[in-house]
């Protein structure tokens, strides 16, 4: 997660915006809103739209372990039906299968984006946050809507 980094240059804002850069998305955490930019393409949606679910989940981890991995145990990498190593692979190596913590973000208007942290729990707080603002949102959204 970056802290600081705008969407594009025409944005101009007094805060610090919170952001995190995914394969071919950019996320945006406004104060009032979500910016997600895909490409030269934006869009925006408020936090009350916003659902985020998170799990623990294991990964099977190919590439060099993180240092604040969790390994919950191994597997090889090519393994028989009955789960035994292969044999006929001279490279079948051991692999650390990891916990790892798996946040989902969604809406009903098409917002789906998968985040997964080798900490476990590292976005706990924020996730949060964000729906503590959401939550806020709707309490404004319907006292507007009664007066």
């Amino acid at each position: 997660m970056y802290n600081n980094k705008k969407p594009s240059s025409a944005f101009i804002t007094n805060v610090k915006v919170p952001n995190i850069n995914l394969r071919n998305t950019e996320l945006y955490f406004f104060p009032e809103r979500l910016i997600i930019k895909r490409g030269n393409h934006f869009a925006a949606i408020f936090y009350k739209f916003l659902t985020i679910d998170s799990k623990i989940t294991r990964f099977i981890e190919e590439e060099p372990l993180s240092s604040d991995a969790v390994v919950v145990g191994h597997t090889w990498k090519y393994l028989n039906k009955n789960g035994t190593p292969d044999r006929r692979f001279n490279d079948n190596r051991q692999l650390p299968i990891c916990s790892y913590s798996e946040y989902t973000i969604r809406s009903n208007s098409g917002v789906h984006e998968i985040i997964t942290t080798s900490k476990r729990g590292a976005f706990d707080s924020f996730t949060h946050f964000i729906a503590a603002i959401g939550t806020l949102q709707n309490k404004m959204a319907n006292a507007l809507s009664e007066s």
